[in-house]
């Protein structure tokens, strides 16, 4: 290679030179100690493990530094599996009673799963079942204490040594201050005594209205909670209330107003509000329509007549216009406007032109005088009577071309037949006509008839 010589032995080439400590010819790297392929000279030396907190992608020499988590938990030092975000992980968890007032109440647990907790049972003043005796010792036997003392009778003496204080060691009286009780007047064994709001060395000088508040950190106000100004952080009432009016709140509404018409209830006045009624009353609020009374057609609410030009009493528009004399033939009882009355004596035309002085005789027959002889007329019978409308003629014999008239009260025709031909019983239907008192005028050849016809329904 190098002439004609090969590479002198330690060199790597032609020209003398060796291979440095990464093998590179005629490098000039003195030594790569870790044999990493960088020269040491070269190195960047950190935490290369990329499992480790600290790993850093840049080092080319592990310094030693590498940090790692814990099991369980992440490098942030959370944990890798923490279902209830509790900071305890998942497997570090320990199930229990986690309530300090339970039974098994464990103060290790950090997970309950709200099932294993047992608690003193009622009645009960332990976990173990006990209950309190007679002198209120848990699971105590005294059955008996007559003088109420707290000392059961049975060890009511003392029993064993006396303290330092000369107290039994047994059940008795426990001094707060050394040996004696706080003296009276302090509140406790420095003594101090209670200020004015209660507090034991306090420095409150007064309370005045005993409210727990002392009187220098009053802040005034209305403290009433119903009265509309009420100040939740007033401790000490100014007499500055305001209260609603009965019956609203402090905005001026009704607290009760069903129909929501401003009105409240409570002030609500029921009444007829109908202004053509009779009780019509102004001051309502609350219509009730059936309570209004109306006064009856044709009359005002006096029951006094609108129109009663004749002042009978009797509306116009109620008159019935017909004979109210009761001698009269055709005497209407429902009449109350008296016309036409037609009486015994009363000149009248029997239609028979052969007669003369024809009048209304006792039988209320037109009838007259043929040649100083009184013409019999037309007899005829008539039932029922008074009729719901049909009525019977009954006759004697056969009568041909008789004229049947019905005339009303005030001497009117409304109903008519001629040249009927009777024999026997003849029925008439007269259920056309209104309820009142009619004539019934049957005429011949032989003269004319009439009697008095009542019908009602």
């Amino acid at each position: 290679e190098c002439g004609c010589n090969d590479i002198p032995e330690g060199d790597c080439d032609c020209d003398g030179n060796q291979l440095d400590a990464l093998g590179v010819c005629g490098g000039d790297c003195l030594a790569d100690v870790n044999e990493n392929g960088i020269c040491d000279d070269a190195e960047v030396a950190g935490c290369t493990d990329p499992l480790a907190c600290n790993f850093d992608a840049m080092a080319t020499l592990n310094d030693g530094s590498c940090t790692y988590a814990e099991d369980l938990y992440d490098c942030d030092g959370n944990c890798l599996n923490d279902a209830d975000e509790d900071g305890i992980c998942d497997e570090d968890e320990i199930v229990g009673c986690t309530d300090e007032t339970a039974c098994n109440y464990d103060p290790e647990a950090t997970l309950d799963d709200g099932t294993n907790c047992v608690f003193i049972a009622i009645g009960e003043c332990d976990c173990q079942g006990n209950v309190e005796d007679v002198v209120g010792v848990c699971g105590g036997d005294c059955t008996e204490d007559a003088d109420m003392d707290g000392i059961c009778d049975d060890v009511d003496e003392c029993i064993g040594e006396l303290d330092s204080c000369g107290i039994c060691n047994g059940p008795g009286e426990i001094y707060e201050c050394g040996c004696n009780d706080i003296p009276e007047g302090d509140c406790d064994c420095d003594g101090n005594q209670i200020d004015a709001v209660g507090v034991c060395g306090g420095e409150c000088l007064a309370d005045v209205n005993d409210n727990g508040i002392c009187d220098d950190a009053e802040a005034t106000g209305c403290t009433d909670p119903l009265a509309c100004n009420f100040d939740e952080m007033a401790t000490l009432d100014d007499g500055s209330c305001t209260y609603a009016e009965d019956l609203y709140d402090c905005l001026g509404n009704c607290l009760n107003d069903a129909d929501e018409d401003g009105i409240c209830d409570e002030l609500e006045v029921v009444g007829c509000t109908d202004e053509t009624s009779c009780n019509y009353n102004p001051e309502a609020t609350d219509s009730d329509e059936e309570s209004c009374v109306f006064a009856e057609p044709f009359y005002d609410c006096e029951g006094s007549c609108l129109n009663d030009e004749d002042g009978d009493g009797i509306c116009d528009e109620l008159e019935i216009v017909g004979c109210t004399n009761a001698e009269a033939c055709n005497f209407d009882e429902l009449a109350t406007d008296d016309d036409s009355c037609i009486l015994i004596g009363d000149a009248c035309d029997d239609g028979d032109a052969t007669t003369i002085d024809d009048v209304i005789n006792e039988n209320c027959d037109c009838v007259g005088t043929v040649d100083g002889v009184e013409e019999a007329g037309l007899a005829f019978a008539m039932f029922p009577n008074p009729s719901t409308g049909e009525v019977t003629l009954a006759v004697d014999g056969l009568r041909a071309g008789v004229q049947i008239q019905v005339l009303d009260a005030a001497g009117r025709m409304v109903w008519n037949q001629e040249g009927m031909v009777l024999q026997g019983n003849t029925v008439l239907d007269l259920s056309s006509l209104s309820t009142g008192t009619y004539n019934v005028m049957l005429s011949d050849e032989r003269g004319v008839r009439v009697q008095r016809l009542a019908i009602q329904r």
